[in-house]
């Protein structure tokens, strides 16, 4: 049986922007299952008068979920989200709730031998791909998911590449290729397929996921003084500052400051 508790504002579907304000209205729980392939489940629930807007940086995975209402395009059900190379923006209104589950890093593609990039930035029906139960249950959708089994094992190495570059110290494609025993060619085919993002857009993704992770929850937000986001931006890999704030500009669609100052309340 999984165990259910409250997710913090990095722990979820994706790294959450403005956090506080999400979690003002919606209930975010997670679950860590015993499973091979999957990395967690999530279950969204809300209740709200007014209409609720928020982003989230996506992570690096295929998402199995059971929506109620139309999603970018298609309708509800049972979807398959592939990775995406931009942040998800998201309206709620009413009453409604969403489950998920999240696959780990290639697994998607180990457990069904489709190209995460046939789902890069796409939703699809999940209908033909998993037996999935009439009524959705986080439970048995990891069921469903595991009853295929693995039909490619080397999506295992994909996961082992993501895992290292999740690392701080690993900044460029040709440190994530030595640190991996790959080729930068050969690592590029293995993150297209597996992944369905490139490796830089894997180690940018990551850095930005950990800036937010400073600015939400660091216990001396570095908005304080250009000095600081200039020590954050150079700790965390990017040229210089404002290379740190033109991709942080271009996923949040603030400045790293600005955010932060919003984030003190």
């Amino acid at each position: 049986m999984l165990s259910w508790t409250n997710a913090t504002p990095e722990v979820g579907a994706g790294t959450i922007l403005g956090p506080g304000h999400l979690d003002a209205h919606v209930t975010r729980r997670i679950a860590l299952p015993d499973s091979p392939v999957i990395e967690r489940c999530w279950w969204l629930t809300w209740d709200l008068d007014t209409a609720l807007s928020n982003s989230t940086i996506p992570g690096l995975s295929v998402q199995l979920t059971w929506e109620e209402k139309v999603t970018r395009g298609v309708p509800g059900g049972f979807l398959l989200t592939g990775p995406t190379t931009r942040r998800f923006d998201v309206t709620l209104e009413g009453r409604g709730q969403v489950l998920g589950v999240r696959f780990l890093p290639g697994a998607f593609t180990g457990v069904t031998g489709i190209p995460a990039g046939d789902l890069t930035d796409r939703t699809r029906p999940a209908a033909g791909v998993f037996s999935l139960p009439d009524v959705p249950d986080p439970e048995d959708m990891v069921r469903a998911v595991e009853a295929r089994g693995v039909v490619d094992e080397r999506w295992s190495s994909a996961l082992a590449a993501v895992r290292l570059a999740e690392m701080q110290e690993v900044t460029t494609v040709d440190a994530l290729a030595e640190c991996a025993g790959q080729t930068p060619r050969g690592l590029q085919r293995m993150f297209r397929h597996y992944i369905g993002l490139s490796p830089k857009t894997v180690i940018t993704r990551l850095r930005l996921q950990d800036a937010l992770r400073t600015l939400n929850t660091g216990p001396a937000r570095p908005a304080e003084s250009a000095g600081s986001l200039a020590d954050l931006a150079v700790r965390l890999g990017f040229y210089d500052q404002a290379h740190f704030t033109r991709e942080f500009r271009a996923f949040t669609g603030h400045s790293p400051g600005f955010y932060a100052a919003s984030q003190r309340g």
